[in-house]
């Protein structure tokens, strides 16, 4: 579909690229979703949020936090501004390590950037520290939960 659009003489646009790479991310095609992301950046498409998005999930996913930290810094760079979705993938990202205590103080630069965590961020955490046997941090994040509404 990619290549018909080429030859129709349509040009892909940063829309056009992330539908695509959240396409071939979710069907576990994550190489060629990092493949296409470089050939937009070759073509001059400036990647926008939901891209980020997409690639720092791919790289979570995929037990590559290093890669996934790197896009949110490129991200940052670019200033554009994170939103909830994005630290809940990274922070699920290191949960899924045993980085709980990493995720916990991202998630305390999260609330400094302006952004307040959700739900799914202290689920997140509540479960990284279950995992972890840490039962009394568990039920304290659960508190906090409670309290914030």
């Amino acid at each position: 579909m990619f290549c018909k659009m080429g030859e129709l003489g349509l040009v892909a646009n940063q829309f056009t690229y992330t539908v695509l790479i959240d396409g071939l991310f979710k069907k576990g095609r994550n190489k060629e979703g990092f493949e296409l992301y470089e050939k937009m950046k070759i073509k001059g498409v400036v990647p926008n949020m939901r891209t980020y998005t997409c690639l720092i999930s791919g790289c979570c996913n995929d037990g590559k936090m290093n890669s996934a930290f790197n896009l949110f810094d490129e991200m940052s760079e670019r200033g554009m501004a994170c939103n909830v979705v994005t630290y809940n993938i990274l922070i699920g990202g290191l949960c899924r390590e045993m980085r709980v205590w990493e995720a916990e103080k991202f998630v305390n630069e999260m609330k400094r950037d302006g952004i307040s965590p959700s739900v799914v961020t202290f689920n997140t955490l509540i479960d990284g520290f279950c995992g972890l046997g840490k039962l009394d941090k568990a039920l304290s994040l659960f508190d906090q939960l409670k309290s914030s509404g």
